[in-house]
């Protein structure tokens, strides 16, 4: 039989929804909490099946868990379910995600916000007199109020939203009583199954009775009617694969128990479920047991590295995969994942017998890290770099490409498995990324290392991920918040160099906002550190941000001293970004002493270096500096065509600063133009 061919067990929680679902012409929300394997998707899955194909009823099913993307992916789940292809929403959705704009993100806030709008006119009409049912599943991978769609829902009159998660009442439910009314919202908890309910359960898992009623009943107790492990009881036992506790005691026996021998019986019992798979005697035992550790994500691809298989064969285990009751597919992404209580299940009882000193488990680490991770993160990386082009008609979006979406959460996922080989090697890796996403000022992907690290629990991990998060709450002008988490971690009598110097970093630009005084004593104690640790990279990354400081309190001479000692101490250290940064900030300043030529030359060097390094951020600062150049010299059409190809880099990164430069750059060559009211305009955004 089937997954989710039969429904049992939760008659009382179906006929609350059934009642919802009849009362048409309302708006409500039904809240559903339950721990792992006790059927929160179960539920979902009955009713999808029973509404789902009545004309009167339109039900559309979201997992957070495979489905990252909300908001306006969302509402294009719901244009497919009704078997819309052409709209004016999917076409608007398609040229924001697909085409070039040269918006600021303020103006494609805006532009989401209208397409909400236009989908909200469209669907109206199409959904009147039909009950609209939305059912979120995992709704714990919902990490913010901004993720959930039950807002746009409740546009639509005749809505009922059902989502399911493991901590809805602590989590959304006081949101979800805040933004409805109380009346409006239902909350409901899934249990275990009680012993009629296992009855049930058996009666249509086993309609050949080959079960014996002992035998149930034996098994509802040593479950404890966990539908997870009931399931996976009656999958090995329709296998015929032995679970010998269940000859050694009757139930009279095991409920005779003490509490604590009978606690100890259920995880012998839990150990027999997984049995077969710690006897790894075919591919599909092992894939169980590979994808309880390598669990991030489970395609054809994974699992033909980790098991050494032809593409074909992988693909025949992952729909071998799929018919398993405890194991979730995507048929969208062709993934499998074990459900979390199996997983828990095989790594509590299998692995430790299989893999006593972890070996095994550190070599399928390194392996789907070396064979599956990395080589599909340098392609990808390769393919964004192709489709930037800075100096072509077609202009960078404002929105996250899906080529970079994927590409970060492969990332992340790989540092997760970094963290996994050792706490050493995680932190070299964040580290890694963490810089480069920080020169490119992809907030989106700082994120989401920020969030991998989190799992750390050493003390001097967590203070150098706080440092990082305050680089993160920087760059989004939560400055205060910044602030406080690196003067808390200078207080530290025992932090380590390396977080003493991200402090100071951090609060030098914090400070570089309002107090430039501040700001470079803060960069000098850095650079004073690095000194006396003899760290020559710093020494040169300091010295060009005391270099900034200076420039932006017009004293030149300090700020062109510190300028060289960058491109000295960087070219010492390898580090081609910080000696094309110094470059162009030494072009900046020879544009201010009237020395067009020099300035020009050193500008068009750290173009070339920046442009082969693909750092867009800092090829967007190069382009204003240019701009500026060429409009000293005259010539305003290459000005305003470098200003503009700056603008769309920072409109892409959110780069504030970056924003303002080209703006005043605009300003001004609108001026020298006569065209005085686009200067005004420039200026004023």
């Amino acid at each position: 039989m089937a997954k989710f061919d039969i429904f049992v067990g939760r008659e009382e929680e179906l006929k609350i929804i059934d009642a919802w679902v009849r009362r048409q012409g309302s708006i409500h929300l039904i809240a559903v909490q339950g721990s792992g394997g006790v059927g929160k998707t179960w539920l979902l899955k009955e009713i999808q099946r029973r509404y789902g194909d009545q004309d009167k009823f339109v039900v559309v099913y979201w997992d957070y868990a495979e489905n990252p993307a909300t908001g306006l992916s969302q509402v294009a789940a719901l244009y497919r379910e009704l078997g819309i292809q052409q709209a004016r929403f999917l076409s608007e959705l398609a040229l924001l995600q697909q085409n070039a704009y040269d918006w600021s993100p303020a103006k494609y806030k805006e532009k989401k916000r209208r397409l909400f709008q236009t989908s909200i006119k469209e669907l109206s009409p199409l959904l009147r007199g039909r009950r609209l049912i939305y059912l979120a599943d995992t709704m714990e991978l919902m990490t913010t109020a901004e993720d959930s769609i039950d807002q746009y829902f409740r546009q639509f009159p005749n809505s009922l939203f059902i989502g399911v998660g493991r901590n809805i009442l602590k989590k959304h439910l006081p949101r979800f009583k805040q933004a409805y009314h109380p009346d409006d919202v239902t909350y409901l908890k899934l249990h275990n199954f009680d012993r009629v309910e296992s009855e049930t359960f058996f009666a249509r898992m086993d309609e050949e009775g080959f079960i014996v009623p002992e035998i149930r009943a034996m098994l509802h107790f040593l479950t404890d009617g966990r539908p997870v492990l009931l399931f996976l009881s009656v999958e090995w036992m329709s296998r015929h694969v032995p679970l010998p506790l269940m000859t050694e005691y009757t139930l009279e026996e095991l409920k005779a128990l003490p509490d604590e021998e009978l606690a100890e019986l259920r995880q012998t019992f839990e150990f027999e479920l997984v049995d077969r798979v710690r006897q790894l005697k075919n591919p599909l035992d092992r894939a169980i047991l590979y994808m309880a550790h390598i669990h991030r994500r489970n395609n054809a691809e994974i699992l033909a590295v980790l098991l050494d298989l032809s593409p074909p064969e992988a693909e025949r285990l992952v729909s071998d995969l799929a018919a398993l009751s405890f194991v979730r597919y995507n048929a969208s992404t062709g993934s499998c994942l074990l459900h979390d209580e199996m997983k828990n299940l095989v790594n509590k009882h299998a692995w430790p017998y299989v893999d006593p000193t972890r070996s095994v488990r550190r070599r399928l680490t390194r392996k789907v890290i070396e064979r599956y991770y990395e080589p599909r993160i340098a392609a990808l990386m390769q393919e964004i770099q192709a489709e930037i082009s800075p100096e072509s008609d077609a202009l960078p979006r404002v929105e996250i490409s899906d080529a970079e979406w994927l590409l970060w959460q492969l990332e992340a996922e790989c540092l997760y498995y970094h963290l996994l080989l050792s706490e050493e090697e995680g932190l070299a890796y964040f580290e890694e990324r963490f810089s480069d996403a920080q020169r490119k000022n992809h907030l989106v992907r700082i994120q989401f290392l920020l969030s991998e690290m989190d799992i750390a629990d050493q003390t001097e991990v967590r203070n150098r991920v706080e440092l990082r998060r305050a680089e993160l709450l920087r760059r989004r002008g939560e400055l205060e918040q910044a602030r406080e988490i690196c003067e808390r971690a200078l207080r530290e009598e025992d932090s380590s160099l390396d977080n003493r110097i991200s402090a100071y970093v951090t609060l030098g630009w914090v400070a570089a906002a309002s107090d430039l005084d501040e700001a470079r004593e803060h960069f000098q104690r850095a650079l004073d550190l690095a000194e006396a640790h003899e760290d020559t990279e710093l020494m040169g990354v300091f010295h060009n941000n005391l270099g900034m400081m200076y420039r932006l309190s017009n004293q030149l001479e300090p700020a062109v001293a510190h300028y060289q000692a960058a491109i000295t101490y960087g070219r010492r250290a390898e580090n081609v970004p910080l000696v094309a940064a110094a470059t162009n900030n030494l072009a900046y300043i020879y544009r201010l002493w009237g020395d067009l030529p020099q300035a020009d030359a050193m500008c068009r060097v750290a173009l070339v270096q920046r442009k082969k390094l693909g750092l867009e951020r800092d090829l967007g600062y190069s382009y204003v500096t240019k701009a500026e150049i060429d409009r000293d010299r005259g010539d305003l059409e290459s000005a305003e065509r470098y200003t503009k190809l700056a603008l769309r880099i920072f409109d892409r990164l959110s780069e504030s600063r970056g924003r303002i430069l080209a703006y005043q750059s605009m300003a001004n060559i609108m001026r020298h133009l006569g065209h005085y009211d686009e200067a005004k305009s420039y200026l004023e955004q």
